[in-house]
């Protein structure tokens, strides 16, 4: 019987020495080559197409003012650049709300209230204030954001005030109101100026009447003092100005709709926002925000705080919205108005809108705070009763696009 060689998955190329490799094994090589290939391709073509589903959610709108975003589903929620809903929805709120987180810094040299704080050229000075044993303070520091570290080597300014206000104009920082003695409960009408150049601080001028408790921001060379307490809490309306060219008092255009102690004022563009404090009533606090117009003496009402409240921190952001931080409520009981809030606002002046953010782990009244390049910080004040306190908090935020999200009206 003769011998058969059996060759299997031999072919051609084998027996001329090109290749030793079986024609399936071959076939399969070149199948998954291909499928490779495929696959790469494919996922190539989804990156691309999500990419540009994105582009267009983003850079598309459709012809309304309402800058509509998206809607999965027209029957539920749609998002929007704008606050103001579209025929058929109501306001939702704002997507980010609740967003940021409070982290605990190294504290201040000393436990303080009632301080007032400024932010220049990237640090913050803090100014002043009430010790945990009822001493004013006439200490001055500067807080360094980056290395969160405090210099305490600035000269202590002339007398030692709290409840009062700070305020920049160029590089001098403007000590206006408050009181020099607490025990007796004195106020004291000094203008104190510490100059950044020369390190060294004078009392240049004195403010025609005493006002504690006032707020107080600067405008084209102007400082502009809203409201505060008399010496008997009874309660200012009128607003006066000085001008830092001349050191000279008058009295500004305008009055505060209500008048109010324990107020906060910060200037963006050519207006200064003043908001909260208490009324003669001193029941509750207010929650009313107002626009004031140097060059006209208007007060705008703007959209309200969600909450009540007084004493306060109040800040202009980096991304140009103004910061609400703490502050004092009702409390319920009879003469006893002393409890802090944890609430956090921030007003979207663009918009005529506020949200919330992440609330202060710790509730705090009394406080102060600055939001430059570096951040959001918070310094000292009350947590409960009279305690000052040495905290200093930071806000740690994402900045993104403001969107709000409407839902269907029923």
């Amino acid at each position: 019987m003769e011998d058969v060689e059996l060759s299997i998955g031999k072919d051609e190329a084998s027996t001329n020495g090109l290749s030793t490799q079986p024609t399936y094994v071959r076939e399969i090589g070149k199948d998954v080559a291909f499928l490779t290939k495929l696959v790469t391709a494919l996922a190539v073509f989804v990156v691309i197409l999500f990419g540009l589903v994105i582009w267009m959610a983003v850079n598309t709108h459709p012809s309304s003012s309402h800058d509509e975003l998206s809607s999965s589903d027209p029957s539920s929620v749609l998002l929007s650049l704008s606050p103001t809903p579209p025929g058929g929805y109501s306001f939702g709120g704002y997507l980010f709300s609740g967003s940021g987180e409070w982290v605990t810094k190294e504290q201040m040299p000393i436990a303080l209230s009632d301080l007032s704080s400024v932010e220049l050229n990237g640090y913050t000075y803090l100014v002043g204030g009430l010790t945990a044993a009822g001493v004013v303070s006439n200490k001055t520091f500067k807080f360094n954001p980056v290395r969160e570290t405090f210099d305490l080597s600035l000269p202590d300014a002339p007398r030692g005030r709290c409840r009062h206000t700070t305020v920049v104009s160029g590089n001098r920082i403007y000590v206006i109101g408050g009181k020099d003695n607490y025990a007796s409960d004195s106020t004291t009408t000094a203008v104190d100026v510490l100059d950044l150049t020369t390190n060294t601080w004078s009392t240049p001028v004195n403010m025609p009447e005493d006002r504690s408790d006032c707020a107080a921001a600067a405008y084209e060379g102007k400082i502009y003092i809203f409201g505060g307490y008399k010496y008997d809490y009874s309660i200012y309306a009128s607003v006066l100005q000085l001008d830092t060219t001349t050191n000279q008092f008058a009295t500004a255009m305008g009055s505060l709709p209500t008048p109010r102690g324990d107020l906060a004022a910060v200037t963006m563009g050519s207006l200064i926002y003043v908001l909260g404090g208490w009324d003669q009533t001193f029941t509750a606090p207010n929650n009313v925000l107002h626009a004031y117009n140097p060059a006209t003496g208007i007060f705008d009402a703007k959209a309200p705080m969600s909450v009540g409240r007084g004493d306060a921190a109040a800040m202009l952001t980096s991304s140009g919205n103004i910061l609400v931080v703490g502050g004092e409520r009702e409390s319920n009981v009879a003469n006893v108005n002393a409890v802090p809030l944890h609430d956090v606002e921030e007003y979207h002046i663009e918009h005529d809108e506020w949200v919330h953010l992440a609330p202060l782990d710790n509730a705090r009244f009394r406080t102060t705070g600055t939001a430059g390049q570096h951040g959001v910080h918070i310094f000292g004040g009350h947590e409960t009763g009279e305690a000052a306190v040495p905290s200093v908090d930071s806000l740690y935020t994402v900045e993104h696009e403001a969107l709000w999200f409407h839902q269907l009206s029923n």
